[in-house]
C-alpha cells in the first residue's frame, strides 16, 4: 500500500533508527555474552552448585551467536531487498530475537539446570518485559509506516496474475 512518489521512501527517519537499534545496539549485549564464554569469566552468581552450570558458557555462546547473525542478517535484507517479504521476516526476527530469545533461555534454565520453573517469570520478568514492549513498538511502526508502505510495496493482485503466467 504505496502512498504515492512524493511521499517519503528509503531508509531513512524511524526505518534508520530501527536498523541501528536492530542491527548495532541490539546484538552488543550478546556479542558480549560470546566473548565472555569464550574467555570463561562467565560465572554463575545465583545458581551455583546446578549440576548443567559447566555447559552453559556453551549453550549461552550459541544462543548469542544466532541471535545476533539473525539481527544482522535482517539489517542486511532490509537494506537490499526491497519487497513485502522483508517486512514480514523483519516481523518474525524481532519476535525471534527479543521475547522469542528470553524464552528459550528460560527454557533452557529450566531444563538443563534444574532452575526452579517458579523462580524463572521473578528472574525473566524485566527483560521480557523491555523485549515485549521494543517488539509491539516497532512491529507496529512496521505495519503502519508510511515510509515502509513506499520502501517495501506489497505485491497486488495484478503483479501476482502476471507472476503465475511468466
Amino acid at each position: 500500500m504505496a502512498y504515492g512518489k512524493s511521499d517519503v521512501s528509503g531508509v531513512g527517519g524511524w526505518l534508520a533508527l530501527f536498523l541501528f537499534s536492530f542491527a548495532l545496539v541490539l546484538p552488543i549485549a550478546p556479542i558480549i555474552v560470546i566473548v565472555r564464554s569464550l574467555l570463561g569469566t562467565i560465572v554463575a552468581f545465583d545458581v551455583p552448585g546446578l549440576p548443567g552450570w559447566l555447559s552453559y558458557p556453551l549453550i549461552a555462546a550459541t544462543l548469542c551467536a544466532g541471535q545476533v547473525a539473525l539481527c544482522w542478517l535482517v539489517a542486511w535484507r532490509l537494506l537490499r531487498v526491497r519487497r513485502w517479504s522483508t517486512v514480514r521476516l523483519t516481523i518474525v526476527a524481532i519476535l525471534i530475537v527479543c521475547p522469542g530469545f528470553v524464552l528459550i533461555d528460560m527454557l533452557a534454565a529450566a531444563t538443563f539446570f534444574g532452575v526452579p520453573v517458579a523462580a524463572l517469570p521473578r528472574a525473566y520478568a524485566g527483560g521480557f518485559g523491555r523485549n515485549a514492549a521494543y517488539s509491539i513498538l516497532w512491529i507496529a511502526y512496521f505495519l503502519r509506516s508510511q515510509r515502509v508502505a513506499n520502501t517495501y510495496p506489497r505485491p497486488t493482485d495484478e503483479d501476482r496474475l502476471i507472476a503465475v503466467f511468466n
